[in-house]
């Protein structure tokens, strides 16, 4: 709660600019396979509670939302372009900063490390850490932000140990076909993924790799800052419990 006072009190700050963005409609950027957050349903259209929630907040300022999937890898640079409008799910960081807006934080995120207990049993107590010193590989997609540790020491210290791929089902089949010894990913992304795929013996470690708040990140090119503030006043009363 203390976060979202926070949010809310730097966008009143802001100067009184449009609170409409440039487009009633706003593209949302998104990789296909990111279950429960936005993914596709047996009836072929667009599901998750991240996507839902989104378009909720929107529709209090009747913007219409399309989806659109995209390599993991392009999401930043195609909002920093201004090709899409928003990302959901993102963890905030300095450099983000300087090209988007970033709504309320709406949801806690734990990144974890996934095995297969038939093939490394130990890793229950490991860290990413220990694997990678262990010379083991692990799949994960590099433009991800997965904390300080992993994200800005690890990865270039154990380079050749880090197996990049798009998707998380992606991910999850290297892992299948024991092409790596771990993977890489939001707990609950992983957790559905494996379930989907048939991964019955997979597990995720109890030492977690990085647990942050994430928001949704607005292009500077396709929003004013007085949109994201009236933006997060629909998000701050559909996220707040009614007391």
């Amino acid at each position: 709660m203390r976060l979202i006072v926070l949010f809310c009190a730097m966008f009143a700050a802001l100067p009184a600019l449009s609170n409409q963005p440039l487009n009633k409609t706003i593209t949302l950027a998104s990789a296909k396979d990111w279950k429960p957050y936005i993914y596709v349903n047996a009836q072929g259209k667009v599901a998750g509670t991240d996507y839902d929630l989104l378009r909720k907040t929107l529709q209090q300022s009747d913007v219409t939302l399309r989806t659109e999937n995209l390599p993991e890898q392009r999401l930043a640079k195609l909002i920093e372009e201004g090709s899409v409008g928003v990302i959901l799910g993102a963890a905030f960081t300095t450099d983000r900063h300087k090209h988007n807006y970033f709504s309320i934080p709406y949801r806690r995120e734990t990144i974890v490390l996934g095995f297969r207990r038939s093939r490394h049993s130990a890793y229950s107590k490991a860290s990413i850490t220990d694997v990678l010193a262990a010379d083991k590989l692990v799949a994960l997609n590099r433009s991800g932000w997965f904390g300080e540790v992993l994200s800005d020491q690890l990865l270039t210290r154990y380079n050749n140990n880090i197996v990049h791929a798009e998707g998380t089902q992606r991910r999850l089949q290297l892992l299948m076909l024991d092409r790596v010894d771990a993977v890489v990913g939001d707990v609950d992304v992983l957790m559905a993924g494996a379930l989907e795929l048939g991964i019955d013996d997979f597990a995720v470690s109890e030492i977690p790799i990085h647990q942050t708040d994430v928001h949704f990140m607005f292009g500077h090119k396709q929003v004013t800052a007085a949109f994201v503030q009236q933006f997060n006043q629909s998000l701050a009363a559909l996220i707040t419990p009614a007391t």
